[in-house]
């Protein structure tokens, strides 16, 4: 059977497929951008996660459909020149060289819409990094400011205790002066007694020896008295009786 005069028509798979493709394609850049025109505030930090995973699926959707559609278009028209080569004529030529530019134009486009995805990506990824960065530092700033603040009030309180704690030992060391005091007070008032009792034990002994000595003096005197008497009457007697005698 002849060739046709035309080319088939592309299948409604793959019209449809590549329309999606380029459909797909528009999207997530429009995703991106509105997802990249968000302000960099701490509400935008805290949700980054949730943010970065989804324009990094849609990222990887983008490559997947990039990469399919390159894959169909390009299995189409190793078809398409096949059968473009299998015909005659010059017609048939000159619809697969301009059939072969559409394809080759669209595929650079799908190729500069990866990279700018690819790129956007980056970006986002670069951004989101710097912004955790960011907010690293102003955590750590806030946290070395709110430990000095802390350090501050800390230095006040410790010296007034350390404060109180001097005069509560100083308070303690007085009391104890006191007492020692009192103690060497009354150790000197007991050793003061004792001496006083002392000395009034030896003055009642000496006294009490004196007493006994004048005493044993006066019975002595006493009885040298007595004897003297007695003498003197033993003489008086006896002249009396030789008296007598010789008379």
């Amino acid at each position: 059977a002849p060739p046709p005069s035309r080319p088939p028509p592309l299948r409604p798979t793959q019209l449809s497929k590549a329309e999606s493709g380029s459909c797909t394609i528009s999207n997530p850049r429009k995703n991106v951008n509105e997802s990249s025109s968000f302000p960099n505030s701490a509400q935008y930090f805290q949700s980054h996660k949730s943010v970065n995973s989804a324009a990094r699926s849609s990222a990887m959707s983008q490559i997947d459909e990039l990469e399919d559609f390159s894959m169909g278009r390009t299995q189409n028209n190793v078809g398409e020149h096949a059968y473009f080569l299998s015909g005659e004529g010059a017609e048939m030529n000159s619809e697969a060289a301009g059939s072969a530019a559409a394809m080759k134009e669209a595929m650079d486009q799908a190729e500069a819409k990866f990279k700018h995805a690819k790129e956007v990506r980056e970006r986002e990824n670069a951004k989101a990094a710097r912004s955790k960065e960011t907010m690293q530092d102003a955590e750590e700033r806030e946290l070395g400011k709110r430990q000095e603040r802390l350090e501050q009030e800390w230095q006040p309180r410790e010296r007034e205790e350390e404060e109180r704690e001097r005069r509560r030992l100083e308070k303690e060391r007085e009391r104890a002066r006191e007492i020692e005091r009192e103690w060497e007070e009354k150790e000197e008032q007991r050793r003061r007694f004792e001496r006083e009792r002392g000395r009034q034990a030896v003055e009642r002994a000496t006294r009490e020896a004196h007493g006994r000595a004048a005493a044993k003096a006066c019975q002595k005197a006493e009885r040298a008295a007595v004897e003297k008497a007695n003498a003197e009457a033993r003489e008086r007697a006896r002249r009396a009786a030789v008296q007598r005698a010789q008379a």
